[in-house]
């Protein structure tokens, strides 16, 4: 009988440990790339074409949508986290999925940083 409960202990608890291991945090990612603008007027959004050729809709708030559109056709950096599960994803997800952004900033080409100095 001890011998049973002590099996079955154990395989409770590699069980569990199997499930808990699967379930971790979101990793946060720097993406570099162009934002374009995609739907008609006026209710057009933005998404994100990366370096690499990916593409996502930009999670953000509409302030943050709003400056990243006026900023179409420059290379940006942005850091956050890559949405691509089914349950989560956002309507008029892009191709690759959605990103939702932490922060981001205009990259400057370094010829222009040479110019500037």
């Amino acid at each position: 009988m001890k011998k049973n409960v002590s099996i079955i202990t154990i395989i409770v608890t590699l069980l569990a440990t199997v499930i808990l291991s699967s379930y971790s945090e979101p990793k946060v990612k720097t993406i570099r790339g162009t934002i374009k603008s995609y739907g008609a007027e006026p209710m057009t959004y933005p998404g994100v074409t990366t370096t690499k050729g990916k593409e996502y809709l930009i999670v953000a708030s509409t302030e943050t949508k709003q400056e990243l559109l006026a900023r179409q056709g420059k290379l940006i950096e942005f850091t956050g986290f890559i949405i691509n599960d089914e349950a989560e994803l956002p309507p008029m997800s892009l191709k690759d999925g959605a990103f939702k952004i932490e922060t981001w900033e205009v990259v400057v080409p370094k010829e222009e940083k040479k110019k500037n100095k």
